[in-house]
């Protein structure tokens, strides 16, 4: 049986993908977490809020690294 609401982000069906904690993101990124925190203030990183808790989808997270990187670095 197939579920009618399916949360899809970039037309993937994203409620079959493990969310990362920010620590998780800290540690792949090998930065602080308040560096985590910051770059999604500014929009750098997305992420999702589920209640009061920040997830993010490692897709997601190594896309945006790899277009930093390509538009000439990280901040």
């Amino acid at each position: 049986m197939t579920p009618t609401n399916v949360l899809l982000v970039d037309g993937k069906d994203a409620t079959q993908q493990e969310l990362w904690t920010v620590d998780d993101v800290a540690g792949y990124l090998r930065s602080s977490r308040s560096w985590v925190y910051k770059s999604v203030a500014r929009g750098e990183l997305p992420s999702l809020r589920i209640g009061g808790m920040l997830r993010f989808l490692p897709d997601q997270v190594q896309a945006a690294v790899l277009s930093a990187a390509e538009a000439g670095g990280a901040s």
